[in-house]
Order: C-alpha cells, then structure tokens, then sequence
C-alpha cells in the first residue's frame, strides 16, 4: 500500500509540475488532481477489499441472466 501511495504521489508531483509550466487554468488543476484523488481513493479499496470483492462474481451477476435467456430460447 505504501508503493501504491509513493507512485500516486510521483504522478501528482509530475501533473503539478506540467500544470504550472505550462500555465494551466485552476478548473484543469482542479479537474486533474480530483481525477487523480478518485483513482487513488478507488485503488486503494480495490485493494483493502480484494478479498471481499471478485470482478468474476461482478460479471456473473450480470450477464447470467442473458446468459440464461438464451440457453433458455434454444
């Protein structure tokens, strides 16, 4: 988790950087560090959560019951 919060914060440091050489409007500072707050928030209870939380079960859930209409036609 530490890894995860040094690469999050070498990003950070690097978009900050771009935003103030090149001048960027505050509505793209804002934009940019909130997409990257949310990325990391949602990474980190990926990760807290792994245990818990399965991408295989997510997809079952949905598409079983397409998959069960069309056996269900055959």
């Amino acid at each position: 988790m530490i890894m995860i919060a040094l690469l999050y914060g070498i990003i950070v440091g690097i978009e900050f950087r771009y935003l103030q050489l090149y001048r960027r409007k505050r509505r793209t500072f804002y934009c940019v560090i909130g997409t990257i707050v949310f990325s990391f928030l949602y990474f980190e209870a990926l990760y807290l959560y792994r245990d818990q939380f399965s991408i295989g079960l997510s997809l079952e859930a949905i598409f079983s019951p397409i998959d069960q209409l069309i056996v269900w036609r055959r």
